[in-house]
């Protein structure tokens, strides 16, 4: 242990760590398990459906709160208790979630986009969870664990979001949508129980004394100084070239993981020839193939590697693997193959 602030020596060994990653994995699954769901509503698998514009609409209304609502998500994770934010957000996805279960059955006559209006809520409460979780993982770990921590964390958001797709993809082939809706449910019920299970340890202050550094109340000054603080934060990014370099390569990735993402249901049912939800599903999970094996090879280095190189080769990789995805409509024999592979 710690001397300091009694934390474990080693990650694995830090409960608190442990119940927020297991949190934060479980609420990831729940914020994807839906999405074959919906789009079985919408009977995506109909030839005569267009499905690349329902998935592009899935994936904008699910990332648009968090465009729109980081910087105040950012300033409730310091205004505001971390943990009580995570529970606050989770028992709302929960709620919300449930709610959805009576109206499934309405969905297909709402239109694409009313039908994606479950995403935007859940993205709207993952855009508050996500900074309070960010900001509570340096409360719970020594300083030097920082890097595998963070890469143990987003591995794992990937493999959650791999596993909502297989998951969400067999019930929506066996099962009417309205089930993926309560297990999405029950996904956020069990991710706020374990955040309540967690303690913050109090940090040791060197005078005797000992402080909670969960956050929350450092911000007295109102939304003044709310605002102040989010323009604040804009002119640091705005004044810094290696700052804005590094969101601009964060867009690209992203930008590419969603184009490939929405394509994916329209390529495999025209190109592949395979309409099944299942199979919808099983494409869409194999892009966080890369992502873990880039986690892992974090994990594993830690800080031997300057980030640059990892964003370097990292970009590499995107292009190579879009290069594959786009050839694999036009390799005859083995046009699947060579999408796994991208």
């Amino acid at each position: 242990m710690n001397p300091v602030t009694n934390i474990p020596e080693r990650l694995l060994r830090n409960r608190n760590f442990l119940l927020l990653w297991c949190a934060y994995g479980i609420s990831a699954i729940g914020d994807h398990l839906t999405e074959i769901a919906i789009l079985k509503t919408q009977n995506a698998a109909d030839p005569s459906v267009d499905a690349t514009p329902l998935t592009a609409r899935m994936t904008f209304m699910f990332f648009l709160p968090f465009t729109l609502l980081g910087p105040m998500t950012g300033m409730l994770a310091d205004r505001f208790p971390r943990r009580g934010l995570m529970i606050f957000a989770d028992v709302a996805r929960f709620a919300l979630m449930l709610g959805f279960v009576a109206l499934v059955p309405m969905m297909h006559a709402w239109g694409p986009w009313w039908a994606s209006s479950p995403l935007l809520l859940l993205g709207v409460f993952a855009a508050v969870f996500a900074p309070a979780r960010s900001a509570l993982v340096p409360a719970l770990i020594r300083p030097d664990q920082l890097t595998r921590a963070n890469g143990m964390i987003s591995g794992l958001g990937i493999i959650a979001t791999m596993v909502a797709q297989l998951l969400g993809g067999w019930i929506a082939f066996r099962y009417p949508a309205g089930v993926a809706f309560v297990c999405d449910a029950v996904t956020f019920a069990i991710s706020a129980c374990l955040i309540f299970l967690i303690r913050v340890p109090a940090a040791n202050t060197g005078a005797g004394t000992r402080v909670s550094v969960d956050g929350g109340g450092s911000d007295v000054g109102g939304e003044a100084t709310t605002w102040r603080g989010v323009a604040e934060g804009f002119r640091y990014v705005l004044g810094h070239r290696r700052v804005l370099e590094l969101i601009a390569a964060g867009c690209v990735v992203w930008f590419c993981g969603a184009l490939v993402n929405s394509s994916i249901p329209a390529v495999v049912r025209d190109v592949y020839e395979r309409p099944d939800y299942q199979v919808f599903s099983f494409y869409r999970a194999l892009i966080g193939g890369g992502f873990i094996l880039g986690s892992l090879v974090v994990i594993t280095l830690g800080d031997a590697m300057p980030g640059d190189v990892f964003i370097t080769w990292g970009l590499a990789a995107v292009g190579a693997g879009l290069a594959l995805f786009g050839a694999s409509a036009f390799m005859h024999g083995w046009p699947e193959a060579a999408s796994r592979v991208g």
